[in-house]
């Protein structure tokens, strides 16, 4: 290791291998989040994913870069309103927001848990950037429920503060259920990984907001069809889906909307997933 370069022990999120990767100390040391992502690509196993670094070169997280295609838009996209950010606030929410941090947000509000968002005291900001985002993506769409607190608040009263789920950054500091502790996140990195492509800025911000009303347009559908359907399986929900709306469901995304029945309009599902493996071992074996 030269005086320019650090050794990291990385772990791989996907078969556990660990080894260790050479970094550039100037890049991690200068990161103003105090976090930097770097993409492994088979340089530890065969697997690519992401790993958060600190400026102590340490590994925070690692997280999977595999992610669901998501089925096309369902209604028509008339023009919006002005964008609500301009470029220098785009900006700060690319610098601020992890991209697993998005996907542990987007899965809480989605799936109705509450959860808590600690910022930096010194960063008082970004809950202004939160709550305009989170209004603006979700409306029309889901109804939500969080709270934004600075750390210092949360270390003062963390023992009085009724959230089930709480994080900081790409940390979980509170899953009293288990809800995002090794949750299937692959829906939800498709939708952060077209919010955070190359074109990054504000028509991704739209594609973002247009992917979770999808999501809440074909869930409720689904939702419908319950209500008319005793008998169903997932393999009769996604030709339905795919008859009613000409679009092409993955069976795991059929899983994501049937999660949201489940945890959003707490629809009892029992009976609804009896051959989703079935239909996996089926899919596999062609």
């Amino acid at each position: 290791m030269s005086n320019k370069t650090a050794t990291v022990f990385i772990q791989c999120p996907i078969c556990h291998k660990s080894g260790t990767i050479e970094v550039k100390k100037k890049e991690i040391e200068r990161s103003p989040t105090g976090l930097t992502t770097i993409e492994i690509k088979e340089d530890i196993c065969e697997h690519r994913f992401l790993v958060y670094v600190d400026k102590n070169f340490k590994m925070r997280e690692s997280e999977k870069l595999d992610f669901i295609q998501s089925p096309d838009i369902v209604f028509e996209i008339q023009k919006g309103k002005e964008a609500i950010f301009d470029k220098d606030q785009m900006n700060v929410i690319k610098l601020y927001v992890y991209p697993l941090t998005l996907s542990y947000i987007l899965k809480c509000l989605m799936f109705n848990q509450k959860i808590g968002i600690l910022i930096n005291d010194n960063k008082p900001f970004l809950k202004r950037i939160y709550k305009t985002l989170f209004n603006y993506l979700f409306e029309g769409a889901f109804s939500i429920d969080y709270q934004i607190l600075p750390y210092s608040e949360f270390i003062s009263a963390k023992n009085n503060i009724d959230l089930p789920i709480i994080i900081r950054d790409i940390d979980i500091l509170r899953d009293q259920n288990n809800f995002l502790t090794g949750a299937d996140l692959a829906v939800e990195r498709g939708f952060v990984k077209k919010f955070y492509n190359e074109k990054y800025g504000i028509e991704t911000l739209k594609a973002l907001k247009m992917e979770i009303k999808n999501a809440f347009i074909l869930a409720s559908s689904i939702k419908e069809l319950i209500i008319m359907k005793k008998k169903l399986n997932i393999h009769k929900i996604i030709n339905f889906l795919q008859k009613q709306f000409n679009i092409k469901v993955n069976i795991r995304y059929a899983e994501f909307l049937l999660d949201i029945l489940k945890y959003y309009y707490h629809i009892n599902l029992k009976g609804i997933y009896k051959n989703v493996e079935f239909l996996k071992f089926k899919k596999l074996g062609k």
